[in-house]
């Protein structure tokens, strides 16, 4: 496959979730834990793809930079994802190296350990090559998610305790929590309806969101995921199918142009 368009696991990757949200489950390793495996529910926010080559698509999440699979991610790298598609019948067991995009504000020793890990301290380098070729910008496309998200989505990382640590204050402590966090520089609902009337008003600035907005975004990271190896179990069909896809470097058979990456594939038994 060539390395100028999307592998076919992609393909089928995105005509599976045409009309779901595609939820997978995350596992990596605490090494700190005497090497013993965690798993988590995440939602994938979609692929990025260096502009010159398609086929080295990034999956790409969110998490909470103070939770424990960022310090996971970044002592071992190696990640396994699994995607089902209830409507198509479909599986999608994906292996490869994650990477975090945290705020710059991040406390300086993680916020560089994280910069290292993609520049590629830690696994396959060549999509981030690419990237870095393209002077893409991580930041803004961190921002930009970040907007993208429900205002009640927003506020899970406003919350001022550090997940997976006990609740200090019960439910009565949480309820204090921010539900929604809006962006500060919106037009106030009460404005929007004085607007037509009272042309002179326009965003009303609430020093608290402003704080709120702040703290989320600050606490907000990217989780990024190279695939080398993909699993792709086909249901819906009979028989049934399966096929394993995993990424290979020309350079290793020389049978193609320096460093060229592409997909190889084989049928398995299902």
């Amino acid at each position: 496959m060539s390395s100028s368009i999307a592998p076919r696991w992609k393909t089928a990757f995105d005509r599976a979730f045409a009309d779901a949200p595609p939820i997978a489950q995350l596992a990596t390793l605490d090494v700190a834990a005497t090497t013993k495996p965690r798993v988590r529910t995440i939602v994938s926010r979609g692929f990025l793809s260096p502009t010159r080559v398609p086929a080295l698509p990034l999956i790409v999440s969110t998490t909470d930079i103070r939770t424990p699979k960022v310090n996971q991610i970044l002592t071992d790298s190696a990640v396994e994802l699994a995607f089902w598609a209830p409507d198509a019948k479909e599986q999608f067991r994906i292996r490869g190296t994650a990477a975090i995009v945290p705020s710059p504000e991040t406390e300086p020793a993680l916020y560089a350990k994280c910069l290292d890990a993609i520049a590629g301290a830690h696994g396959s380098t060549r999509v981030y090559e690419e990237f870095k070729k393209e002077k893409f910008d991580w930041e803004k496309k961190r921002v930009e998610v970040f907007e993208s998200l429900s205002p009640g989505m927003k506020a899970s990382w406003c919350r001022p305790q550090i997940p997976g640590a006990p609740l200090v204050g019960g439910q009565e402590e949480a309820k204090k929590w921010p539900k929604t966090v809006e962006k500060p520089d919106s037009e106030h609902p009460a404005v929007q309806r004085l607007r037509l009337t009272l042309s002179s008003l326009r965003s009303i600035t609430d020093p608290t969101a402003q704080e709120h907005w702040n703290t989320a975004l600050r606490n907000f990271a990217l989780l990024l995921i190279d695939p080398h190896d993909v699993d792709y179990v086909e249901l819906g069909v009979i028989p049934n199918r399966r096929t394993r896809f995993w990424r290979w470097d020309l350079e290793e058979d020389n049978s193609g142009k320096d460093g060229v990456e592409i997909w190889k594939e084989e049928e398995l038994v299902p």
